[in-house]
């Protein structure tokens, strides 16, 4: 069975940016980027939620956060599967996630709030 690691210290934590923001809307993955870089010690970019969502669940990442709407197709498996291995995924208002959510943040659950203001940054 997986399980999300038990990280609790942000500097320790590694988040992606999951998703991907067109050319036109470049300035919110660069906002992305520096509220992880901030917040954490390490951003890693895998490139897909099916990949980054699975790591999440499995420990190989603390999280990711996207403020755009996930298609479902993409992220639904991953979300259960992060769900099941004991972490949290909310939306943006830090509701419980939803295929319809905008935004979505995803975590080990000790760093939940702190990738939560994360994901909040991107549209300060």
């Amino acid at each position: 069975p997986m399980r999300v690691n038990d990280v609790a210290e942000p500097r320790r934590g590694a988040v992606d940016p999951t998703l991907w923001w067109d050319h036109d809307e470049r300035d919110e993955y660069a906002n992305a980027c520096e509220a992880i870089v901030d917040r954490f010690g390490d951003m890693r970019r895998l490139g897909a939620a099916q990949v980054v969502l699975p790591t999440v669940a499995a420990g190989g990442l603390e999280g990711t956060i996207t403020n755009l709407r996930a298609n479902p197709w993409d992220s639904v498996a991953g979300v259960f599967m992060i769900r099941q291995a004991g972490g949290t995924v909310t939306d943006l208002e830090g509701d419980r996630w939803r295929h319809d959510s905008v935004g979505l943040v995803a975590s080990n659950g000790p760093l939940h709030d702190e990738v939560l203001a994360a994901a909040q940054a991107i549209e300060e």
